[in-house]
C-alpha cells in the first residue's frame, strides 16, 4: 500500500510518500512559498515527483492530510468527504491561515485523483476533550463562547502518538517543534496543555514569544502604533530564541551553542518547560514517564540532564524517553488505522 503524506502549513508544504507493510518512507520533501500557486498545480508537482519513486504497476491508496485545526468538531481522523468539507469551512475563523488551504488541497485531489481516500488528522483532536477548568480563559463567558476562546493543543498527534507507544497513567510529553508544546497526559487522555487558543500563547519557541501579559499588546499598539497584522508578526516571527539571541536558531541549535545571549535564551525556554512539568504534575498528582517528541525530540537528552536537577525528588520516579517518530510516519499510520476503521481498502493492506 502506497501513502501519500501531506503537511501543509502556511509557508510551506512537506510531503512523502510511504509504503505498507514495508514500513519505508521516501524522502521527505519541501516546497516553499507553495500557496503563491495553485492548489492543482502543486499536487501535480508532488504526483510527477512521485513517479520517481513509484514503480510502473504502484499506485496512491491513500493520501493522508494533517490539519492543525478541527475545533471540538473533530476529536479523531476522519476521511475526508462532502460533509467533512462543509465543516471545515465553518471553522474557517478558528484557523484563517491552515484551514482554507486544507480544503484547497481536498478540491485538488478530488478533481485529479477521484475515489483515492483522503484521511484528514488533527493536531487538535487530542486535546478536543480537555477539562472545562483547563480550556477557559477568565474572562466574559458569553464573549469567549462568541469568538471560540478557549485553550487547544496544536502538536495533539506527536503527543498522542507518544502516548499510544508508552502507555502509562501519568506521562509528560515535551514536545520539541519550532514552537514547542508541554502536555500532561492522565490515563491516555490529555487533560493540560501549555498551547491556548493560538500555538503563540506557552512555552518561547524559534520565533513566537510565548505567554506574554495581554496589556503587552495595547502597549505596541499605543505606544509603537503598530498594526494588528504588525503585532502579530512581532509576537510570531521576530520573538522568541530569534528576539532573545538575536539570529534565527533551532531549537536544537540553542541548546547546544554556548554564547551569551543564546545560553540565556536556552535557560529562558528550559525554565518554562520546567515550570510546565510541574503544572503537569500537579494536574496528574504526579508522574510516572517524561517522554520528548517532535522534529528536535533528541535534543531532550540534553534538557532531561537539566531537568533532572531540578526535580528533586520526583527524577528517581521518572522514566524518560526519546520517542523519535517523524510527523509523517504518524500521519501514514493514523491513515491506515482510520481506513481500516472504516472498512475502505482494507484489501490492498
Amino acid at each position: 500500500m502506497k501513502i501519500l503524506v501531506i503537511n501543509p502549513s502556511p509557508s510551506e508544504l512537506e510531503y512523502s510518500f510511504y509504503g505498507i507493510p514495508e514500513y519505508k518512507t521516501q524522502a521527505l520533501e519541501v516546497i516553499k512559498s507553495w500557496q503563491i500557486e495553485e492548489a492543482q498545480s502543486v499536487l501535480e508537482r508532488i504526483l510527477k515527483d512521485g513517479e520517481k519513486v513509484l514503480k510502473k504497476d504502484e499506485k496512491i491508496d491513500v493520501i493522508a492530510v494533517r490539519a492543525a485545526m478541527g475545533g471540538t468538531e473533530f476529536k479523531n481522523s476522519v476521511i475526508a468527504t462532502q460533509d467533512v468539507k462543509k465543516k471545515l469551512t465553518k471553522l474557517f475563523a478558528q484557523a484563517p491561515m491552515h484551514l482554507p488551504m486544507v480544503v484547497n488541497l481536498l478540491n485538488a485531489v478530488e478533481k485529479r485523483m477521484k475515489g483515492v481516500p483522503v484521511v484528514l488528522s488533527f493536531d487538535s483532536g487530542f486535546f478536543a476533550e480537555l477539562p472545562q477548568r483547563e480550556t477557559i480563559y477568565g474572562m466574559e463567558s458569553s464573549l469567549a463562547r462568541k469568538l471560540n476562546l478557549r485553550r487547544y493543543g496544536y502538536h495533539g498527534l506527536f503527543h498522542e502518538a507518544a502516548a499510544q507507544e508508552y502507555r502509562g497513567n501519568k506521562i509528560i510529553s515535551i514536545c520539541l517543534e519550532p514552537r514547542p508544546e508541554v502536555a500532561a497526559i492522565l490515563d491516555g487522555k490529555a487533560i493540560m496543555v501549555t498551547s491556548g487558543a493560538t500555538p503563540i500563547e506557552g512555552i518561547p519557541g524559534q520565533k513566537n514569544c510565548g505567554d506574554i501579559d495581554a496589556s503587552i499588546v495595547l502597549a505596541l499598539a499605543e505606544k509603537k502604533k503598530l498594526s494588528p497584522e504588525q503585532i502579530n508578526i512581532e509576537l510570531t516571527e521576530n520573538s522568541g530564541i530569534k528576539g532573545l539571541a538575536g539570529q534565527n536558531l533551532t531549537i536544537k541549535e540553542v541548546f547546544e551553542r554556548y554564547d551569551d545571549k543564546v545560553k540565556s535564551a536556552a535557560e529562558i525556554i528550559l525554565y518554562r518547560i520546567l515550570l510546565a512539568c510541574g503544572m503537569s504534575i500537579s494536574a496528574m498528582g504526579g508522574v510516572e514517564r517524561i517522554i520528548f517528541t517532535g522534529r528536535y525530540a533528541d535534543t531532550g537528552k540534553l534538557i532531561e540532564q537539566k531537568l533532572q536537577k531540578k526535580l528533586g525528588v520526583f527524577d528517581r520516579m521518572i522514566k524518560w524517553t526519546i520517542f523519535s517518530k517523524l510527523l509523517i510516519e504518524i500521519l501514514a499510520e493514523d491513515a491506515v488505522i482510520t481506513i481500516l476503521r472504516k472498512g475502505q481498502n482494507s484489501a490492498n493492506l
